[in-house]
């Protein structure tokens, strides 16, 4: 299965102002806009999931303002991200319902204003209790009066909306009770996203010409993201430098033993020259080169068990203290230190007793 993310611009004359945008008579053309956009999409072949919203991860942009939020201790002033939605939108983007209900297509402009909050949003507003009920306010102007308060009818969960940033609480809009330009439109189908550029691109033509719409894979989107390429330039960088000290962790361990079998070559000659076998010589160095390796990686897994928190910022999807990249990387550096105690040791367990009693 595969995602298309569209920016396919709005076209000017639904939006003429601000003020008939609001309006029952503006806002209800701008909605039929956005339902035959939404149909004409999910009809092309292929596409089995079509949502858009104002604000999507990745993307970019997203609003903070001011709220008025109900609470167990009751109401509280704060900043909120918004995001105005399709009801398709938890489906399409595969976010779970963690209590209550999802948007739906009942949540019309004259029913009871709804929304559906993150689990961060409800840990924050109720801890340990259902949020379920309460209501929340965006303090922005309208022409018609006061702004109307959303009640909480369900919980989602969390969705990071940059990989560098913890997740936001957050409170998702139906689009029939929030005026909005829908903008960010994503297509998830079962065949290559690319081969549906052609198809999307004909759609958001016929309905807006003058528009210019933006395709991309959503892998792309975030691959191409900031906190992406900067998380791949540091794990590059430090994967470099990580190698770096492997290779020269391998070449002191091959220089110390070579050295070693430098230094007791006669002690060699003498136990070879008295019966000693070869493979008893190779194992010794063999056992040398582990020992040592076993206090690097040891010295080195507590460094990497104490540094570990000052990494977790660069970290995506693996934890600082993962088990399996510790034992991976623990049998690399064996293997590697075998490697380069075995020539070393070869050439103990070689050397011609003979020839060194003669040296002597």
């Amino acid at each position: 299965e595969s995602t298309l993310v569209a920016s396919l611009t709005t076209p000017p004359a639904l939006f003429p102002n601000a003020v008939e945008a609001e309006s029952p008579e503006g806002w209800a053309g701008i909605q039929a806009y956005y339902r035959d956009m939404e149909e004409r999409l999910r009809a092309l072949p292929g596409v089995q999931h079509v949502a858009a919203a104002n604000q999507m991860p990745f993307v970019g942009g997203w609003s903070a303002p001011p709220t008025t939020i109900e609470t167990m201790d009751g109401p509280v002033e704060t900043t909120l991200h918004f995001a105005t939605v399709t009801p398709s939108w938890f489906e399409t983007m595969e976010i779970p319902l963690v209590a209550g209900r999802l948007l739906t297509q009942d949540d019309r402009a004259q029913s009871e204003p709804v929304t559906v909050i993150s689990q961060t949003l409800a840990n924050r507003i109720a801890p340990g209790e259902s949020p379920l009920g309460l209501r929340i306010r965006r303090e922005s102007h309208r022409a018609d009066g006061d702004p109307p308060w959303f009640t909480i009818v369900g919980i989602v969960g969390d969705v990071r909306y940059r990989l560098n940033y913890d997740p936001m609480g957050m409170a998702y809009l139906p689009v029939a009770q929030q005026p909005a330009s829908m903008n960010n439109w994503v297509i998830r189908s079962g065949s290559d996203p690319i081969s549906l550029f052609a198809s999307v691109r004909r759609v958001a033509e016929e309905k807006n010409p003058d528009g210019s719409p933006y395709l991309r894979p959503l892998s792309d989107e975030i691959g191409g993201s900031y906190a992406m390429v900067s998380a791949r330039f540091s794990a590059i960088f430090l994967g470099s430098l990580g190698v770096l000290a492997g290779l020269l962790a391998v070449m002191g361990v091959y220089g110390v033993l070579a050295y070693l079998v430098q230094l007791r070559s006669r002690e060699i000659g003498i136990q070879l020259a008295m019966g000693a076998e070869k493979t008893r010589v190779l194992r010794a160095f063999l056992r040398r080169g582990l020992v040592m390796a076993g206090i690097g990686m040891g010295a080195g897994t507590l460094m990497a068990l104490g540094l570990g928190r000052l990494m977790e910022s660069e970290l995506f999807g693996i934890q600082p203290r993962d088990p399996a990249t510790f034992l991976f990387a623990g049998a690399l550096m064996v293997v590697a230190i075998l490697a380069a105690s075995y020539f070393p040791a070869r050439r103990a367990a070689g050397l011609d007793p003979v020839d060194i009693l003669k040296g002597e």
